[in-house]
């Protein structure tokens, strides 16, 4: 490290702290880098080619196949409830098998790690500005309901 290489190392440089996903699957820079470490970061891109277009593709895909499922089932559950009460029971159950998948991306073995760390910004983010507040809410508060069973 005495050398301050350009390129960083996997198993030096923690990537979380250099790298975001965005929603289109392109990484960036954090934004709050020094000007040394966005110098390592954009290298470490470059270099490294982790935005070549079919690595952008897999991550947008893998992005928008969430976001897809989700508003679906976001759309029938908000349809169900101006008719009627639906349970916190019926709301695990609808997102269960989604909010399982996008905890496996996360795990260390996934192809796509730092993907998987970002996805659940990624999702939240979108569907607030797509979907609006109130199946925000509704997406946050069975997420919550989710977590606490774990």
């Amino acid at each position: 490290m005495a050398e301050k290489p350009s390129l960083l190392h996997p198993e030096i440089d923690n990537g979380r702290a250099y790298f975001f996903i965005q929603s289109n699957g392109e990484i960036k820079g954090l934004p709050d880098l020094s000007k040394e470490q966005q110098r390592r970061a954009d290298y470490t891109i470059d270099c490294v080619k982790l935005n070549r277009w079919d690595l952008i593709e897999k991550r947008k895909k893998i992005v928008d196949n969430f976001l897809f499922d989700i508003e679906n089932q976001l759309l029938l559950l908000l349809k169900y409830t101006q008719n009627g009460q639906i349970t916190d029971k019926e709301l695990l159950l609808t997102f269960a098998t989604i909010f399982t998948k996008m905890a496996s991306l996360s795990a260390n073995t996934s192809e796509f790690t730092l993907l998987g760390e970002d996805i659940w910004k990624l999702v939240f983010k979108q569907i607030q500005q797509e979907q609006g507040d109130s199946a925000y809410n509704l997406f946050n508060y069975t997420f919550l309901l989710f977590t606490k069973d774990l």
